[in-house]
């Protein structure tokens, strides 16, 4: 029962402090229980980010399992440049007295970048990958770097709950008693890819387009959800061709398809979307296959396994 008072206590203080953060002091500051409301969804959004992050870390030992950043997947590279920038941002606002840019700039990361973006993409290889892929350890170390990054970063607003999350973060050589012990984070230990960054900001914004075709869908009774779907890119742009084929993997796990298929020609269709790498066209169909029990995608390799039917051959191995 004391237990449960001072966790409510703690809990009750953060989101407090959380709210003087919001405000910009120069001007008028009002409080009003929609605006607390408001302030504890960013509070449980932040949480909640945590909580994926160290429940996906659970068999992570960072002195072991951690890669160099040039064995990461290049959409892990362009997660730690949004990081970097992240960094940077909020050290400049912490400089500058500006609490309410620090607030933004944390609750946009957490809510946009991450839950919305990255965290989504991760989800297939983390979960159905063998422990030890590469690309599963991949996510992990950049999962792992988030997380102690972002635990600084908030720990003057968010001292208990960082000091909470710190405590569960996996131990590591040179780990500090404390959060509020750690030196601040330097965004110089990110090497700057200013190409990684723009090359995967721009097929972002592809994916609305992708959502707009994949409802379309949907309304016409085709499918039902995403992953009945696969996505046909094309491109005459060399380039263009040559990254998305790199990042296949990625971006089915971005667009939320089962399969994504690029050709190296448009075949006389129209471009729908330009990119500063060039120019490509979409289609968006029913998946081929039948649906593997493992990771649930539908794929054409379901089957063809004699001993496991059930499953795709990417989960067979």
């Amino acid at each position: 029962s004391n237990h449960r008072y001072l966790e409510f206590i703690s809990t009750l203080s953060d989101i407090l402090r959380l709210w003087v953060s919001s405000t910009d002091y120069r001007g008028d500051v009002g409080i009003s229980p929609s605006i607390l409301k408001q302030v504890t969804d960013t509070y449980r959004r932040i949480r909640n980010t945590a909580r994926f992050l160290l429940g996906n870390l659970y068999d992570f030992d960072p002195d072991v399992h951690a890669l160099p950043y040039q064995d990461l997947w290049e959409v892990d590279r362009w997660a730690l440049q949004r990081l970097r920038r992240l960094t940077e941002q909020v050290t400049r606002a912490y400089q500058e007295y500006q609490f309410h840019l620090v607030y933004h700039y944390i609750s946009n990361f957490c809510a946009v970048e991450m839950s919305a973006r990255y965290l989504d993409i991760l989800k297939d290889r983390l979960y159905t990958s063998a422990p030890d892929a590469p690309g599963r350890r991949s996510a992990q170390t950049v999962l792992f770097k988030i997380l102690t990054y972002l635990t600084s970063l908030l720990c003057p607003v968010l001292s208990f709950t960082c000091e909470e999350i710190w405590q569960s973060t996996p131990d590591f050589q040179g780990k500090e008693e404390s959060i509020h012990l750690r030196p601040w984070p330097d965004p110089s230990e990110i090497p700057v890819e200013e190409e990684v960054e723009r090359k995967f900001d721009e097929i972002m914004t592809a994916r609305d387009e992708v959502f707009k075709r994949l409802e379309v869908l949907r309304g016409q009774k085709t499918i039902g959800d995403s992953l009945r779907a696969r996505v046909r890119l094309f491109t005459d742009d060399e380039n263009l061709y040559s990254h998305l084929m790199e990042n296949r993997k990625s971006l089915e796990e971005l667009y939320m398809v089962s399969e994504i298929e690029v050709e190296r020609e448009l075949s006389g269709r129209e471009p729908t979307i330009s990119l500063r790498m060039g120019r490509m066209a979409l289609e968006v169909e029913p998946a081929a296959g039948k649906k593997c029990e493992r990771c649930w995608k539908y794929l054409p390799s379901v089957g063809s396994n004699i001993k496991h039917p059930q499953v795709c051959a990417g989960c067979l191995e």
